[in-house]
């Protein structure tokens, strides 16, 4: 019944009708051109960062078999003097392991305390920007303190000089798009 009160004539509601029936492709088609716009903006070719350098991937796969081989005298060298570690978690950044010295004491912990020999871990390369590396990390084992563990974590290494200087651990945390 409203719409007999503005639009008062047979003809100015069928105008009415015709002139939304016309406007409504004008209206999804800018809509779906401003979606196609947003799309334009994702490039499929990520291969400019996944190529990782040969000489830097030997650096980093020499730490990680340092790592495997459960050593952390000879992973100390993989790293620099400052080296400093940063978990960050839902409640932010925190500083896990600040010093060559800290990290050795930290693996010798982890290698002889806690994580026994069973300890499994998966890395997937991501790629690398500059002197970032970025990959995801899967960590299983039997944990004296926690049980069976398993942690995801998406890992930034930074590089100075042939070596580690930063780590950042990123945890993440149920997810809306996990559902």
């Amino acid at each position: 019944m409203f719409h007999k009160f503005v639009f008062q004539t047979k003809t100015e509601r069928r105008l009415a009708v015709f002139a939304a029936l016309i406007s409504f492709p004008a209206i999804y088609g800018a809509y779906a051109l401003a979606a196609d716009t947003v799309k334009t903006q994702v490039v499929q070719d990520t291969s400019i960062f996944s190529k990782i350098k040969p000489d830097v991937l030997a650096i980093i796969e020499k730490g990680e078999a340092d790592f495997l081989a459960r050593d952390p005298q000879r992973l100390a060298d993989s790293v620099t003097e400052d080296f400093t570690w940063y978990r960050v978690a839902p409640d932010g950044p925190k500083l896990a392991v600040q010093g060559r010295a800290s990290m050795v004491k930290m693996l010798e912990q982890f290698f002889n305390a806690d994580a026994p020999a069973g300890f499994q871990s998966k890395v997937y390369r991501l790629g690398m920007v500059g002197n970032i590396l970025v990959q995801v990390e899967v960590d299983k084992y039997d944990s004296k303190t926690e049980g069976k563990v398993e942690k995801t974590s998406l890992e930034l290494y930074e590089f100075r000089d042939g070596r580690r200087f930063r780590e950042w651990r990123l945890t993440p945390t149920n997810s809306p798009f996990d559902k």
